[in-house]
């Protein structure tokens, strides 16, 4: 289903080594989409999964603040700037 849906771009699926070199090549960006695709293909089928839109509500807002084109650290990154009050 979710293969379909997407038509083959769910990048983490497409991950060959789940090694570190891997992991950082799969950008913020990247699982901003995934997300996207993933809620489309689950409210296609009338799934729900609501912690989904949180989770993308977090990644918007990681790519807003410019770590679109890092890992998956970023969103530390955005955590540590809300917890210590610092506007990126």
């Amino acid at each position: 289903m979710v293969t379909k849906s997407s038509n083959g771009d769910i990048g983490y699926l497409h991950i060959r080594a789940m090694d570190a070199p891997s992991l950082r090549q799969f950008t913020l960006d990247l699982a901003r989409k995934d997300t996207r695709l993933i809620r489309a293909a689950l409210d296609e089928v009338g799934m729900a999964f609501p912690t989904i839109g949180p989770i993308l509500g977090l990644f918007d807002e990681a790519a807003r603040r410019g770590f679109g084109q890092e890992d998956g650290a970023a969103v530390v990154k955005l955590w540590m700037q809300h917890g210590s009050g610092h506007e990126g």
